[in-house]
């Protein structure tokens, strides 16, 4: 992801750190396990402002949206980046609450998409992370078993989480 990304990509640690605060706060119930994304996507972006100078910015919104996409992006995101999300402190926190329920726009599909997009386009380039999105797309299309098939609010959902990084990276 660093060659795509043009520099070298945050630690674990640095990514495991916002996840630890994220899921802190959503276990003492200061973010909600259900109803509205956008306090998580709030305190996830206040996080990175607070961290951050003009030279860390990147890094830290990379950080940042890395948790986000661990705590409440696809369940495949792992497998795409990787050992970049870290583990040793999720297998150990035993947390009680999840933003599994959460929505954006109304459903659960949607923060996902945003989410993931989101990171992979902090990771890599504006290529890979549309291309990554229509590939998803266009397996679902394939509507055999749990698959929904196209939808053109999924591809939506990932342009706004793409343009969110394009604005906070540049």
């Amino acid at each position: 992801f660093g060659v795509l990304r043009g520099e070298a990509m945050p630690s674990s640690e640095m990514i495991d750190d916002y996840y630890v605060d994220l899921r802190r706060a959503i276990d003492a119930g200061e973010l909600p396990d259900r109803g509205s994304y956008l306090p998580h996507l709030r305190f996830v972006l206040a996080r990175v402002l607070e961290r951050s100078n003009d030279e860390t910015l990147a890094n830290e919104y990379t950080a940042g949206v890395f948790a986000l996409a661990k705590a409440c992006g696809a369940q495949e995101f792992s497998m795409i980046v990787g050992r970049l999300v870290g583990r040793s402190r999720d297998d150990m926190a035993g947390w009680q609450r999840a933003c599994d329920e959460v929505v954006f726009a109304d459903r659960i599909d949607i923060r996902r998409h945003f989410t993931t997009a989101a990171a992979l386009r902090a990771a890599s380039n504006r290529g890979m992370s549309v291309s990554i999105g229509e590939f998803k797309e266009l397996y679902d299309s394939l509507g055999s078993g749990s698959r929904s098939g196209f939808d053109f609010s999924d591809i939506g959902a990932d342009q706004s989480g793409i343009r969110l990084s394009d604005t906070i990276m540049a």
